[in-house]
């Protein structure tokens, strides 16, 4: 095995080029497993890809609307990105999302050639097993939102502004300030400040924060720049809207969500620590050994010294956000992937520590089935597909393996290698065999068949956001109980879409008869098909 990694290696000195371009097709190959064969039904990505699709639609590149009413939750560069897909590959999910994996391996590429260049050849390979290994950022990359085109621009802007402080390249300024523009396109100012932030505790780290470091990265050169990429869209949609995306934008969407938790999405400081370290597995478990060896290496190895400002930066910023979701923690990823990978690169012999890290990670791993069993069983939507569980087993048998590997050879690299395809095995087996069975439970599917004539279709108050992109049309919203009885004494032939909850709360409506009812994957809501009963009358 690792006279196969010195040849890889001997390789990638050779050719750079070409190894960064194959680990930007095995990168893709791994975000876009199945990703057309997922029904687009999680919250966020029906949201987002219905917005696009209504984009368009209508021929519009500046107004974001879901269910053709005004949407202020992002800008529009994923918008962009998925109504590209649309065009080329058709309005479905391989069409929404197959950019989000094209530029997670992009990403990925940039991670190895920031790795190679600055660190070296082990390092870069190693840092990359570490993020293929992932299974959360692959999830993130097959997932059509903001979050893959955000965690790109922001690595880029890293990448590209490191780069030109150490060669001094003009290319490498203008991508720094493109990224940003384009990541404030994305998600608005985090774009800025997080990348500000990290170059700042950067600069001030490696003792080169001074007004000649500054006049060298020509600022304003840098904001013509990002503004020029971004301001246009905020003026047209600010004048299209009289105002109201941008207020809504800015002051709900960035400054009401970093300062009160939004839609119940609060928690303690130490939830950020918890997400990377769940989302990083199974590497995150070397993380402590990780980063006390880049901090005292981080002198001599300026990479490392940025890559370590970037990491505790990412975490920190959300750690005092008090809305806390797993994917806002993400962008550190390749940075703490560089960390951990030069860490095994850097580091011959294996201690002590490595090993309790290794052990840790083996007794979590042998509860991974039984936690996946027993969560399947505590649905009793999905209760019947707890076997489904079974198919996590690499997860353990890769963790069994590699200890053995580490007591019997006392090397990092078989372990990496070992650890790392049981882990892409396992995504293998999720997105093509596991997850499919338990998406098809979702209650848009199990319904579809009522909606294959086209019939009028009407919801009352809030329903299940992915019946609006599976419909494809808009569905007229009922606020109050009178609406549905005027709108029925109106429209008979409609059909009502409705929570089971808010139904059994209604009095005056006329007696409607149930076409199909589910219950909703992952929620505690049912979702009922209703038309009007006219053997009343």
């Amino acid at each position: 095995m690792n006279l196969w990694f010195d040849r890889i290696q001997a390789f990638t000195q050779e050719y750079p080029s070409r190894a960064y371009v194959l680990v930007f097709f095995i990168s893709l190959l791994l975000f876009s497993l199945n990703i057309q064969g997922l029904s687009i039904y999680a919250l966020d990505e029906a949201k987002n890809v219905e917005a696009a699709r209504e984009m368009y639609e209508q021929k519009d590149f500046v107004v974001p609307t879901f269910n053709y009413e005004l949407r202020t939750d992002k800008p529009p560069l994923h918008y962009y990105f998925m109504m590209l897909g649309f065009h080329l590959f058709g309005i479905h999910a391989l069409g929404a999302r197959f950019f989000g994996a094209f530029v997670g391996a992009l990403m990925v590429g940039f991670t190895f050639r920031f790795s190679h260049k600055f660190i070296g050849s082990k390092a870069a390979w190693m840092s990359t097993l570490v993020l293929w290994a992932s299974l959360h950022l692959s999830l993130q990359f097959h997932m059509a939102v903001p979050d893959p085109y955000l965690i790109t621009c922001f690595c880029l802007s890293i990448y590209f502004f490191f780069e030109y402080l150490q060669v001094g390249k003009a290319w490498a300024l203008i991508g720094f300030y493109l990224m940003m523009g384009l990541g404030v396109l994305t998600k608005g100012p985090i774009a800025i400040a997080l990348p500000g932030l990290i170059m700042l505790l950067h600069l001030i780290s490696s003792k080169r924060l001074s007004w000649k470091t500054i006049g060298q990265l020509k600022p304003w050169w840098g904001a013509l720049i990002v503004l020029g990429v971004s301001l246009p869209w905020f003026i047209l949609v600010h004048q299209a809207t009289d105002g109201v995306w941008t207020e809504e934008f800015f002051f709900k969407h960035n400054f009401r969500r970093f300062s009160e938790p939004m839609e119940g999405h609060g928690g303690i400081f130490l939830l950020s620590f918890a997400f990377v370290i769940g989302g990083m597995l199974p590497f995150s478990v070397f993380s402590p050994q990780a980063l006390g060896f880049s901090w005292k290496q981080r002198k001599e190895t300026q990479a490392l010294d940025i890559s370590l400002c970037a990491v505790l930066a990412v975490i920190g910023f959300f750690a005092l956000s008090s809305t806390k979701l797993p994917n806002y923690t993400v962008p550190c990823y390749p940075f703490l992937a560089i960390l951990i990978g030069t860490y095994f690169a850097k580091n011959i012999e294996v201690k002590k520590v490595d090993r309790y890290s290794l052990w840790l990670y083996l007794i979590l791993s042998l509860g991974i089935v039984p936690a996946a069993y027993f969560g399947l069983r505590a649905d009793p939507i999905i209760e019947n597909l707890a076997y489904l569980s079974s198919g996590l087993l690499w997860v353990p048998i890769g963790a069994i393996f590699a200890t053995f590997l580490l007591w019997k050879q006392q090397r990092f690299f078989p372990v990496v290698v070992t650890l790392t395809l049981s882990w892409v095995v396992t995504a293998f087996l999720f997105y093509f065999f596991l997850f499919p069975k338990i998406d098809q439970r979702n209650p848009v599917l199990q319904t579809q068949h009522v909606f294959e004539d086209n019939p009028p279709v009407v919801q009352y108050q809030l329903i299940n956001r992915a019946f609006m992109f599976a419909l494809q049309k808009p569905i007229p919203v009922l606020a109050e109980e009178e609406d549905i009885v005027s709108h029925f004494r109106q429209y008979p032939d409609d059909l009502l879409i409705i929570r089971k909850a808010y139904w059994e709360k209604l009095d005056s409506v006329p007696k409607m008869e149930i076409v199909a009812e589910s219950p909703d994957l992952f929620e505690k809501h049912t979702t009922l098909i209703l038309r009007l009963d006219k053997s009343t009358k």
